[in-house]
């Protein structure tokens, strides 16, 4: 297994292959860096996401992430946009008094 930046670099490329679904499996549950820069994991992420930090703004708010070299925005954007699930609409409503 490689260790260092070999292993950052070899985790994102490897998401990027598998266009943004979850590769984490490859890894045995290990955390992946995503923003190296101010050391923040997919974890860290995804539970801030899944806790209402729902924008990029946020994030960035939240963790720094974004603001020193960028190299992390496109695989920020990717957990955005694989965390957020289609809204199913609700029924009609049927207009008739509940008994």
């Amino acid at each position: 297994m490689a260790t260092g930046w070999k292993f950052i670099v070899k985790s994102l490329s490897i998401r990027r292959q598998c266009n943004g679904e979850d590769v984490r499996s490859f890894f045995k549950g290990a955390a992946m860096y995503i923003c190296v820069c101010k050391a923040v994991t997919d974890s860290q992420i995804l539970t801030a996401i899944e806790n209402g930090v729902c924008t990029r703004k946020k994030l960035t708010h939240c963790f720094g992430i974004g603001k020193d070299c960028g190299k992390c925005n496109e695989e920020v954007n990717a957990l955005l946009e694989q965390s957020m699930a289609p809204v199913q609409p609700l029924p009609p409503a049927m207009n008739q008094p509940i008994l």
